[in-house]
């Protein structure tokens, strides 16, 4: 990872709740796999339709009522396609479904100003179309905070929350100069900020396959909805969607911080971290940087909620 230049000034800039809920740090030797995983950029999928407009989503693995069922959310400036290998793989022993945020990926603009809770809203009835019985709901970065939310909508029908490279410190405040800050970075020059971010948030040994990939399709993003997704986060208080969760909350993050158990556990009911130890210092979309050992965790993750995956067994 490069600590300095423009990849420490993208650092500064980045906001708080959009990466794990605290900034990375540049400590200790890094892990990536020698080769990227295989990719695919999601196939056209379908598109659910409310009154708000259009959501593309992909489905993996067989409905059913005796089946449990995954949503999967991903972060800023990504697609559902960041999911896919992980979905694919839990398909066998779970109903999973991946699906674009408003205004990202194949989904269309909500015409709203960007809001976790009314985005939550959308995909709770999303979710509830799709299958009747419960859910687990597991959302990375920015999706991270839009699955606390969309549990809280579903009420009832949520078993769980899984968040990945987040709730390092829920007591961490907003800085809305950095926000602003790195908005306008991003307008002045979007393609060299992302190339600049993920370079700074990346293992230094990772593939330059894998990042390639992930630079290509953040860049896909409309740049006026990378910096409204900004926004989304500034005036957000993740407090009182934590205090009416009932459920178990497990976060996965890298060794870049230590993850504040005390607040998170002041918070929320029921709290674990489990660390992904191949990834230190920082790591973007751990799901992509170390698949195998991620999904072991994702399935112990999932154990609590009464899911049980076997994702790397035959």
């Amino acid at each position: 990872m490069n600590c300095d230049g423009i990849g420490l000034r993208v650092l500064r800039w980045v906001p708080t709740l959009l990466l794990g809920f605290a900034l990375g740090a540049c400590s200790g030797p890094q892990f990536a796999p020698a080769e990227p995983p295989v990719l695919a950029q999601g196939t056209a999928g379908q598109v659910w339709s409310d009154g708000q407009g259009e959501l593309a989503f992909e489905v993996f693995g067989e409905r059913g009522d005796d089946r449990p069922a995954i949503l999967f959310l991903h972060g800023w400036c990504e697609n559902r396609g960041f999911w896919k290998p992980t979905a694919a793989a839990l398909a066998k022993d779970a109903f999973c479904v991946t699906v674009d945020l408003p205004g990202y990926g194949g989904s269309g603009r909500d015409g709203g100003k960007p809001d976790p809770v009314v985005w939550a809203g959308r995909m709770a009835a999303f979710a509830r179309e799709q299958h009747a019985g419960d859910w687990v709901v597991v959302g990375h970065s920015l999706g991270g905070v839009v699955a606390l939310e969309t549990a809280r909508a579903l009420k009832e029908s949520a078993r769980g929350v899984v968040v990945v490279h987040g709730l390092y410190d829920p007591a961490r405040r907003f800085d809305a100069a950095m926000n602003r800050d790195f908005g306008e970075a991003l307008g002045r020059d979007f393609p060299g900020q992302i190339d600049a971010f993920v370079e700074a948030l990346v293992p230094k040994r990772t593939s330059g396959a894998l990042t390639g990939w992930v630079a290509a399709q953040m860049k896909r993003t409309d740049p006026d909805v990378a910096v409204a997704g900004l926004g989304a986060l500034e005036n957000y208080e993740i407090e009182p969607c934590l205090a009416d969760l009932r459920i178990p909350v497990r976060a996965i993050n890298a060794k870049m911080r230590a993850t504040n158990l005390a607040a998170n556990r002041r918070m929320i009911r029921d709290f674990e971290v489990l660390i992904l130890e191949s990834i230190q210092g920082s790591g973007l979309d751990l799901m992509l940087l170390d698949p195998t050992g991620f999904r072991a965790l994702l399935a112990k993750s999932l154990e609590p909620m009464g899911v049980i995956v076997r994702p790397d067994q035959p």
